[in-house]
């Protein structure tokens, strides 16, 4: 699936059908994301293999300190950073598309 399709599936997934998109997206950013992909290559995971939702590597928090971890290459519209409240650094968000973004909050947080 391609990044559009995977954008508008965000927005329409359900309960049923949230295991299956948790899996594609992750299968992208374990290709597209730079960071990412050398972090499971230094776990020695194969990506192919993982197929729960349960079981997919999450970054360290202090990755988003120390890399600018974004999926394929874009200019950022935004970025969040935090408070810092550790005193151990910022960590950072890069937001390609603020409505998306925004879009996405209104639809499954307010």
């Amino acid at each position: 699936m391609d990044v559009n399709n995977l954008q508008d599936a965000i927005f329409k997934v359900d309960k049923p059908g949230f295991e299956a998109l948790a899996m594609q997206l992750f299968h992208h950013q374990s290709v597209h994301c730079e960071v990412y992909k050398k972090y499971l290559n230094h776990l020695q995971v194969d990506s192919s293999k993982i197929t729960n939702s349960s079981d997919i590597p999450y970054l360290p928090i202090q990755f988003f300190k120390d890399f600018e971890i974004k999926t394929n290459k874009f200019q950022e519209e935004q970025v969040f950073i935090s408070s810092s409240t550790t005193g151990t650094g910022v960590s950072q968000h890069f937001i390609k598309d603020l409505h998306v973004y925004e879009g996405h909050l209104q639809i499954h947080l307010i």
